[in-house]
């Protein structure tokens, strides 16, 4: 790498090109910028000395005898852009165009500077005098809006080209052909240049393959305007903002980590899931794991036609019809910020063919999630319960409702009929959480028996109707302290809320039952707001709006939700039996087992291996079966069998083997055995106790994610 002062015509110099990246992102320079740029260059002119203008990055490329030498513009496109589309409005203010490319050109009066595809149509255009080619639609670029601008407002007297040319200085990095490019390209992302993931993977995916690029990747992300905008969309996703193209490409990651054919280690699954760093994942994942960067390509455009087709960031602003099982998922993702669940909803729109089972097991999973949003289950192991969907290749209905079954603990379970109806009069919900429940309840029942027309999600808002500061205006007559307390708790549950086309006017908010049906002359009511709302306008003509009320639209509310998000009618018969089974089961403990007190051996190994897997992750429970200790996350992921001399490990993976080297796992898939894995493992020395923990934390990876690698040898 060297650096040297240079001024503008060293970096602008005759017997050399620069090229901007092929797939870099478009000038995005505006009139603020433009309008410092211009007073910069009248300082420099009146000061006559030295003006730094930051640094350049140019890397060296290989070029043939008698061509000009050729530099990639590593980091300085906006500035050497407005520098070069200045000096073209400047020059024509003088009168002295034609002095425009004794600078700007190489010797064989060809462009010095050569932009990205975005760009380079209107910036040549503007730059060979071609005006007359430049279409309206090219007049709202920025490249125009920028030299449009310049001309418009340039004094010609108040600037002298000659001194900028002396006194304008930038620090010239210039890298060698043999230096990492793309290292550069992330060293520069990581300093605060906002290069997004897509224009970093575009470039490594691509280089300067122009053809791959417009047969790929501009058809499927870039194609126009309407497609741009879309991947564009910036999502809330947790607690940060991403572009709708950043959850793709991390949804697709997430789905491909899982394909026991490319055996991903569970240390680099971790790193995977990361969301601030995907560009680097898909390097790693890329060059380690998939090799063949051609058929990424074609699986990526492939995946994101279908993500396109499935997923859509603007759900909440649009017409939401009944039946339509996607958009109601549409509308959990983002109405609730439930991101997680988008890489399982395309792992199924790409899997599972027959469209009525599709619909089945997304309605069924709609119901998974809105019980369970109604009693307020826990969120927390979602990232970790959809990414074991995709690894067990849960692709039918039978296969979802069985594992949704299974899951009959709290972190998991599938709230029954009578929980759900509990919740609906017992809980506190969000208003988030309230509004996406009151709105697809709605959505669902919505008649168009009357002229009203559902509107958008975005377009309602929430209301309490009677108000938390009830106190100031409804009648508390007769009414206990107990009463008043169950009352202020009360209506904070479902019963009490309502979806509005409008926020009501604060000043009829907490008014009385009367004033805030009616309204005002000035500020209408419930009685407007609340309109063919089939889930709340048939109230407004009840006399007064109390507890008894309350608790009978509870009710209402409470049936068309376990019609709606209803489950097959023996289901909590399962459940039930499988918790039965599961509390008659013969108790055992470690005392059952005579090899553990009668054999040193497999006592000390057993000591020293039991609370290192006990200590792999929160989750992981000890059971002790008829045969064998038993470790469970999600499902049992490793079963230690004592032995007269040793420990049997049964390694429970989907994945075809284990990153073995020593190759010491047995595959007993087809073959009798003691656990519950298809691969064992036999522990006979302390030794190997490292090697057995690396083992059973690949297997406990494909259930939870891990926050420390595991030991290898």
């Amino acid at each position: 790498m060297e650096a040297s002062k240079k001024n503008i015509t060293e970096i602008f110099n005759r017997a050399s090109k620069l090229q901007v990246p092929y797939f870099q992102r478009s000038y995005v320079w505006k009139k603020d910028q433009w309008e410092r740029f211009l007073n910069d260059m009248e300082f420099a002119t009146h000061s006559n000395r030295h003006y730094f203008m930051g640094a350049v990055i140019l890397k060296q490329q290989e070029t043939q005898i008698g061509e000009p030498a050729t530099f990639t513009v590593i980091d300085g496109q906006q500035r050497l852009t407005t520098f070069t589309l200045f000096f073209k409005a400047l020059y024509e203010a003088n009168g002295q165009g034609e002095m425009f490319r004794t600078v700007f050109t190489t010797f064989n009066d060809s462009l010095i500077m050569e932009h990205n595809h975005f760009d380079r149509p209107i910036f040549e255009a503007i730059l060979n005098d071609r005006l007359e080619d430049i279409a309206d639609t090219d007049k709202s670029s920025t490249i125009y809006k920028c030299y449009d601008y310049f001309k418009k407002t340039i004094k010609p007297n108040q600037i002298d080209p000659n001194r900028l040319y002396s006194n304008v200085m930038f620090v010239g990095i210039t890298l060698q052909r043999d230096e990492d490019e793309q290292q550069i390209f992330d060293t520069i992302n990581s300093l605060g240049v906002r290069l997004t993931t897509a224009e970093l993977l575009k470039n490594y995916l691509f280089n300067r393959n122009f053809d791959a690029y417009e047969q790929f990747w501009r058809t499927t992300f870039e194609v126009d305007q309407p497609t741009r905008d879309y991947w564009d969309t910036e999502v809330t996703a947790g607690r940060i903002q991403r572009t709708n193209i950043d959850l793709f490409l991390q949804a697709y990651l997430s789905i491909r980590i899982q394909d026991p054919e490319l055996n991903v280690s569970s240390e680099a699954k971790e790193r995977f899931y990361k969301v601030e760093s995907i560009f680097a994942s898909y390097k790693e994942f890329i060059e380690e794991y998939f090799k063949d960067k051609e058929k990424l390509i074609v699986e990526l455009q492939e995946y994101a036609k279908l993500y396109r087709s499935i997923i859509n960031p603007l759900a909440t602003a649009q017409y939401l019809a009944s039946n339509d099982r996607i958009s109601r998922l549409n509308i959990i993702v983002f109405g609730l910020e439930m991101t997680t669940i988008i890489p399982y909803v395309l792992f199924v729109s790409k899997h599972v063919v027959e469209v009525a089972e599709k619909e089945r097991m997304l309605a069924y999973l709609e119901t998974y999630i809105m019980r369970r949003i109604i009693t307020r289950s826990t969120t927390k192991n979602y990232n970790n319960l959809f990414r074991s969907l995709v690894l067990n290749q849960v692709t039918s209905f039978e296969q979802l409702e069985e594992y949704f079954i299974s899951r009959s603990d709290a972190t998991n379970r599938l709230p029954s009929d009578t929980q759900l109806s509990e919740a609906f009069k017992d809980e506190a919900l969000t208003n988030k959480q309230a509004k996406t429940v009151l709105y697809l309840i709605e959505s669902a029942i919505h008649s168009n028996r009357h002229n009203t027309k559902l509107l958008d999600y975005d377009d309602y808002s929430l209301e309490h109707v009677m108000p938390k500061q009830w106190r100031n205006n409804w009648s508390k007559e007769g009414l206990p302290p107990e009463q008043l307390d169950e009352r202020d708790e009360l209506l904070l549950t479902l019963g009490n809320l309502t979806l509005l086309t409008s926020t009501l006017n604060s000043a009829i908010r907490d008014a009385s039952w009367e004033k805030k049906v009616q309204g005002t002359s000035t500020s209408p009511g419930l009685k407007h707001f609340a309109q063919g709302l089939d889930t709340f306008s048939h109230y407004i003509d009840r006399p007064e709006w109390n507890e008894v009320v309350i608790n009978e639209r509870a009710d209402e509310l409470i049936k068309h939700a376990v019609t709606i998000w209803d489950i097959p009618a023996d289901t909590e018969q399962k459940i039930a039996l499988l918790r039965e089974a599961k509390s008659t089961e013969t108790e055992y403990d470690l005392d059952h087992y005579a090899h553990l007190a009668n054999s040193p051996v497999t006592s000390e190994l057993f000591n020293e291996l039991r609370p290192l897997i006990q200590k792999l992750h929160p989750s992981v429970t000890e059971t002790c079966r008829r045969h064998y200790i038993a470790y469970k996350a999600e499902v049992n992921f490793v079963d230690v069998t004592p032995m007269a001399s040793s420990l049997l490990l049964s390694l429970n993976s989907k994945h075809q083997g284990f990153n073995d080297p020593r190759g010491l796992c047995r595959d007993v898939k087809n073959i009798g055995r003691r656990g519950n894995g298809d691969y064992e493992f036999k522990l006979t020395t302390a030794n190997d106790i490292p090697y057995a923990i690396d083992l059973i934390t690949q297997a406990l990876s494909k259930q939870v994610e891990l926050s420390q690698p595991s030991m290898r040898l």
